[in-house]
């Protein structure tokens, strides 16, 4: 059977298949439920899933028995090692992160005719915080019904949990690849379609993890959490929240709290859940002027689609007007205007990728600050 229908894949899905499928790297066990959703499919059609790690596709094409062609950011195709595998072993499809890439709804529409197998997560990006967020449906429901092809939507229960975006490592625990419908867009209304999307694709770590009482064992379950938590909900202090091991305190009133492995947190805080304390900095931070100085590691601009480093030695702050960047090696400043920026996105690595007057450039801070709060300051700006 050709590459596009069943039980054919390119090596690199073989791979996955034996280090995920067969569970040889035990911290990454899956398993699959809904598959009896798909009998009778044999290639074109749409796949759509929450997004909690980078792995994702990995593990949805390790269960999954298809060769999917992943859309993934158009930066991770500029990787040395990575760019080729991508293009040419996994066929993913490139689009560029945080704007329109009309190029790639082409590539998609085109991959669907031939009877491929496409992959779309709709939200863009990982979750911080464990909750889906697709921020229009309608958008998704429009792309399906510009395909016109079965669309299966898939939820990921547990990726978050044994890493989330804020960590480095891994906690111990079990993913479940679940197929929870498959819909045909042309037999539904356009609005229809889109409440369907809506409530299919969205999960909640949390609520998921009160609901079946799983646990995820880690000696270092809060460590790194101050990349998601960037202001006190005590004092209200920005930038003050420090983790270490399972716990979490605030440098300027001493708050603190431990984190458990169902993800519970106690202590001084006012929040039970990550999630919570999440969603109420993205409710204040309209309210703040902006950030104080912090040190960054690097700075980096896309020229003729090459990445040239400005400088390794960066000094970071921001207010309501721009983002600003002194390069300490030069001396020389740098200050990305606010409204002539036309994407804020956060990649690999914490690293902030924004387009700023057509020009892309790459920022990255400390390892344990915070890339999330520029990002979520500059949404909050746009939308006022």
């Amino acid at each position: 059977m050709g590459r596009n229908g069943r039980n054919h894949y390119p090596w690199l899905i073989w791979l996955a298949k034996l280090l995920y499928g067969n569970g040889l790297l035990k911290r990454k066990q899956i398993s699959l439920e809904g598959l009896e959703r798909l009998d009778g499919l044999d290639g074109g059609f749409l796949v759509i899933s929450n997004h909690v790690t980078t792995l994702d596709p990995v593990l949805i094409s390790a269960a999954l028995p298809y060769h999917i062609r992943w859309v993934a950011g158009h930066y991770l195709f500029k990787f040395k090692i990575l760019g080729p595998i991508l293009k040419h072993l996994a066929t993913a499809i490139p689009k560029q992160q945080g704007q329109a890439d009309y190029a790639a709804l082409k590539a998609i529409q085109k991959a669907i005719k031939a009877k491929d197998v496409v992959g779309v997560f709709p939200e863009g990006t990982r979750t911080w915080d464990g909750d889906s967020n697709v921020k229009d449906s309608l958008t998704v429901a429009k792309m399906c019904k510009l395909f016109q092809a079965p669309l299966c939507i898939i939820n990921l229960e547990g990726g978050y949990a044994q890493r989330p975006r804020w960590a480095d490592k891994e906690r111990k625990g079990s993913v479940i690849v679940r197929i929870v419908d498959l819909v045909d867009p042309s037999q539904m209304s356009l609005e229809d379609l889109s409440a369907r999307i809506e409530e299919k694709l969205y999960f909640s770590s949390d609520r998921w993890l009160k609901k079946t009482g799983v646990s995820f064992e880690s000696p270092e379950k809060a460590e790194f959490v101050e990349r998601m938590l960037y202001m006190c909900p005590k004092c209200q202090s920005l930038c003050s929240i420090e983790s270490h091991k399972d716990s979490i305190r605030c440098t300027k009133c001493n708050a603190s709290g431990l984190l458990d492995s169902s993800y519970l947190l106690k202590g001084d805080f006012g929040f039970e859940s990550l999630v919570d304390w999440h969603r109420w900095e993205t409710e204040n931070i309209k309210g703040i002027d902006g950030f104080s100085k912090e040190h960054g590691v690097l700075l980096r601009q896309m020229v003729n689609g090459r990445i040239r480093t400005i400088s390794q030695d960066v000094c970071v702050w921001a207010d309501r007007t721009a983002l600003h960047v002194l390069d300490n090696t030069a001396a020389r400043q740098y200050s990305f205007d606010w409204d002539k920026v036309s994407a804020f996105v956060i990649n690999a690595k914490q690293t902030m990728e924004l387009i700023y007057d057509h020009v892309v450039f790459r920022l990255r801070l400390e390892p344990k600050a915070s890339a999330l709060k520029y990002m979520e300051f500059y949404d909050s700006i746009k939308r006022n």
